[in-house]
């Protein structure tokens, strides 16, 4: 698993993880992270998947949605690009969306793919432009 560079997991991977008492195992060489769930309680894996990964530079992450409504506190992250797919606009991803970019210090570009009419797109696209960001450097484009 040290070894392993890119790495997908599925709502049941990470229910999984998230039942298991084993620890997770370490991913020295892993620079791409895709997550889907489509539970709240796959989504408490991500910060224990992050220390885990200290060369993570892409994560992509499906199924936000089922976030709860404060969202999961990461940590500090070295993650550069994050992309999100899906997104609906749920309180929950607001929040998560919130926490991404407030903890994630080197993040350089947010990719959000917006699942919605072209009327609430507009809307969401502008909630998330209005979000504090990491710096002045950090771009956010949609899809």
């Amino acid at each position: 698993m040290r070894n392993v560079k890119s790495l997908s997991l599925s709502s049941r991977s990470l229910e999984v993880m998230y039942s298991s008492d084993t620890e997770l195992p370490f991913f020295a060489n892993l620079v791409k992270l895709s997550i889907e769930s489509d539970t709240r309680n796959g989504w408490q894996v991500l910060p224990s998947l992050l220390n885990h990964s200290p060369n993570l530079e892409t994560l992509a992450l499906k199924g936000l949605h089922c976030v709860n409504k404060k969202g999961v506190h990461i940590g500090p992250s070295e993650v550069k690009v994050l992309e999100i797919y899906g997104f609906r606009g749920s309180v929950g991803e607001f929040s998560q969306s919130k926490c991404f970019l407030s903890q994630m210090k080197f993040l350089q570009v947010m990719k959000v793919e917006i699942d919605a009419d072209d009327n609430k797109k507009l809307k969401l696209m502008s909630r998330l432009l209005a979000l504090p960001r990491p710096s002045s450097q950090c771009q956010i484009h949609f899809s």
